[in-house]
């Protein structure tokens, strides 16, 4: 169980870590993304609006501050530079559509695309009716005038490169945070556990003492009912004395065992078995028990179904899970064993009808002294499907319960 804990710990900080890096990671990319392609649809809106040409440069500058010829400025290659230079800067080219016929090519920026794949290009933009996008390594947009429509490519293939470089390396980051996260984590749950290990200790400890110490006067408790049973016989107190000295004494077998089986290895001699057999064991003894109590008893028991794990465990889980039905089913009602193969696992199913079971109290089913308004009535102390539970998770196992219609009941163990 421990090991467990301590796994389910690093699980759930690897997860929050993960999908922080998640949230961080994607809103980096997403934002340099807007960013990028908003300066791309500036420079493209510049082209447009100056018929493919750039903007005239001011005539006059600030004293202090000398003219920037370079290209370039606080918004990189693609803000709104009105530099002369800009337009050999950029690699763009535009085609004009006049009532859907393509009138005019210009390429004159661009040495890489020919006219016939220009206007390649513009035919899929214009038929496609987007005003802008990409296309391969070129940011597009349209621009409408009447019956006259133009389309100007601007070759972004830098940018693009960029915004792939950045989501690689800010994955690659994050991926080694990640792992990293994942080491520590896991080197310091040991010690982020250790108080709750300590109260789990002391638990088993104390509920061990307090067994072996209990055992002694419930013994003494039993023994003398049995002596005034036989001095006094049918005495109505002196049965109920023993029917609770019975019910403490099985409790409080319950609760060790249940403690033992939350140890890190409660079952360490293990080995191959047949199911089919152990279970065929079990069937047997119940079905007498089923018949005095009025219930039919079916069971569907597979050959050759075998399991590496503890023989009289599974014998105790099966038993536990029988006696169940038989305690809760209604008048009259089914009880069925099922041992087959399900792929390579082998799975044990109990299925019994019942007066009624709420839906919303199943997943409670397993917790520790657990018992619906409904059971409170019948005997049992609510320890045994818990017990169930850690059998089956000590072999690596699972147990899970639903109901069909509300009416019925059936537990799966997969193992």
């Amino acid at each position: 169980m421990l090991k467990k804990l301590r796994r389910r710990f690093v699980l759930s900080a690897v997860a929050a870590v993960s999908a922080v890096l998640l949230i961080l990671i994607c809103g980096i990319n997403v934002w340099n993304y807007i960013v990028t392609t908003n300066r791309m649809d500036a420079t493209i809106s510049t082209f447009v609006s100056h018929e493919g040409d750039t903007p005239p440069a001011p005539k006059e500058t600030e004293p202090d501050r000398p003219q920037d010829n370079s290209g370039h400025n606080s918004g990189g290659r693609f803000f709104g530079s009105t530099s002369p230079e800009m337009k050999y800067m950029m690699r763009y080219f535009s085609v004009t559509f006049t009532d859907g016929e393509i009138t005019s090519t210009s390429t004159d920026f661009v040495k890489s695309i020919t006219q016939e794949q220009a206007q390649e290009y513009a035919r899929q933009v214009y038929d496609s009716g987007k005003e802008r996008g990409f296309c391969g390594e070129y940011r597009y947009m349209t621009t409408s005038d009447g019956s006259e429509t133009t389309v100007v490519f601007l070759n972004v293939s830098p940018e693009l490169s960029y915004m792939t470089t950045l989501l690689l390396v800010s994955s690659a980051v994050g991926v080694i945070c990640l792992a990293a996260v994942t080491v520590l984590v896991a080197i310091f749950s040991k010690r982020a556990i250790a108080p709750y290990v300590r109260n789990i200790e002391q638990q088993k400890r104390f509920i061990t003492a307090a067994g072996h110490e209990l055992k002694t006067p419930i013994t003494a408790i039993s023994a003398s009912a049995d002596v005034l049973d036989m001095e006094i016989p049918g005495n109505e107190w002196v049965e109920n004395i023993q029917k609770q000295a019975v019910r403490l004494s099985g409790l409080t077998a319950e609760l060790v065992e249940l403690s033992r089986l939350s140890e890190e290895q409660p079952f360490p001699e293990r080995a191959e078995f047949s199911l089919s057999d152990a279970a065929w064991e079990i069937a047997e003894a119940f079905g007498f028990s089923a018949k005095a109590a009025g219930k039919r008893f079916t069971q569907e028991i597979e050959d050759d179904v075998t399991v590496f794990g503890d023989m009289s465990a599974f014998q105790k889980l099966t038993s536990i899970l029988l006696d169940n039905a038989l305690k809760y089913s209604d008048e009259n009602g089914e009880i069925r064993l099922t041992v087959k193969h399900r792929g390579r696992r082998a799975e044990i199913t109990v299925f019994n009808t019942c007066a009624h079971v709420d839906r919303n109290e199943i997943p409670h089913f397993f917790e520790r002294f657990y018992r619906s308004d409904k059971s409170r009535s019948s005997p049992g102390n609510g320890l045994g499907l818990a017990a169930a539970r850690e059998i089956a998770e000590a072999h690596g196992g699972r147990i899970t319960a639903k109901t069909s219609n509300e009416r019925d009941i059936t537990f799966r163990v997969s193992v």
